[in-house]
């Protein structure tokens, strides 16, 4: 064996060990910016967040899902040492924000009975959560049947393996389902969750702040001009959706024009996006947010210590059998079995019902 052969495969030898060391031993990290944006765009980017600023979390986004969780619960369980909290359900009013008591799109609001959470829109969440769980079915058929059972007409559907979706017609107004993510009880692990999809920011807009978890945003953005075959934009349209679907739910407004009334009901719904992002494309003033909230659902905390925002900060929470408009609730939110849309919210809900 000569030396030029030797020399070649000790070199062949270093890159494989090399390659398998990095591949299975070492934890799979993500970069923050991965689009090839110059250091002073970067830089620029990085100064102009609010609290928290993007460049303090920046390093969150170079640990793994289970490093990330770790963390979290050490900093919510400081949190519950420094800001106990005792909630009384007696005392908790629902108090629907401004835009929806003074909402000129009739067909999109609700009777509201000073301040309180009316019957008909408990019966609107029930009946959304219903359809959130038809977008778990990917036969056209199962999806058409199920539907008809509740007097809905099936329109379309997308189904490009990543995003699942229908569009159906009730009472002359369009529904928008996207499906989401269901957990099997018992079957995970919480920092697993979500963790095959990209974490790392999509700049959108016109805004230099206004970005997107792109993991949440770029398949159902893929698939949006299949999903507006099925939608008359000059119709008002109720967008659905529970888990993944509810967050796209929410970044799928920014697709939709903005002229065309919006009702966006979400359950388990993660955070996704930058606040000028929903501000500039969600908060208008043709757009109606419901987000429900059941229990200690860990959703709604996703993800955990990013810089991604909710819509709004207000929330339908399904606790103690009973339902409240609030924006807060216990620390460590955690729960799997919570998050259920089958065994969670429709169960709440459907006590709450008519």
């Amino acid at each position: 064996m000569n030396s030029t052969f030797k020399t070649c495969l000790a070199i062949t030898t270093g890159i494989i060990i090399t390659y398998i060391t990095y591949t299975f031993f070492f934890p799979k990290r993500e970069p923050f910016f991965q689009y090839g944006m110059h250091y002073g765009i970067t830089k620029r980017l990085l100064d102009i967040f609010d609290a928290p600023k993007l460049s303090d979390s920046e390093y969150l986004f170079d640990m793994t899902p289970k490093q990330r969780f770790d963390q979290y619960i050490t900093y919510q369980r400081q949190n519950i040492i420094k800001h106990p909290k005792s909630f009384n359900s007696q005392q908790l009013k629902a108090q629907h924000d401004n835009k929806r008591s003074r909402c000129s799109q009739r067909d999109l609001c609700d009777d509201v009975h000073h301040g309180g959470v009316s019957q008909s829109l408990i019966n609107d969440f029930y009946l959304a959560a219903r359809l959130a769980l038809i977008a778990y079915q990917t036969d056209p058929r199962i999806i058409t049947y199920a539907l008809n059972e509740l007097g809905i007409e099936l329109v379309g559907t997308v189904n490009d393996g990543n995003v699942y979706v229908y569009v159906a017609k009730y009472n002359g107004k369009q529904i928008l389902c996207i499906q989401g993510t269901e957990f099997i009880p018992g079957n995970y692990d919480i920092w697993q969750v979500w963790s095959d999809l990209s974490i790392t920011p999509r700049f959108v807009g016109p805004y230099a702040d206004m970005y997107v978890h792109s993991g949440f945003y770029d398949d159902v953005a893929s698939v949006y001009p299949q999903i507006s075959n099925f939608l008359n934009f000059n119709e008002s349209i109720w967008v659905i959706g529970h888990s993944l679907g509810a967050v796209r739910a929410m970044l799928i407004r920014s697709l939709i024009p903005s002229t065309t009334n919006v009702r966006i009901t979400t359950f388990g719904c993660p955070r996704g996006a930058s606040q000028q992002f929903f501000n500039q494309s969600v908060n208008i003033e043709n757009t109606v947010i419901e987000q429900v909230v059941a229990e200690r659902d860990f959703a709604y905390d996703f993800q955990p210590l990013l810089p991604y925002y909710h819509a709004i900060p207000y929330f339908y929470w399904l606790t103690n059998d009973s339902i409240y408009y609030t924006k807060e609730r216990d620390w460590l939110n955690l729960s799997f079995d919570d998050h259920s849309i089958a065994n969670s919210y429709l169960v709440k809900l459907a006590k709450l019902a008519t």
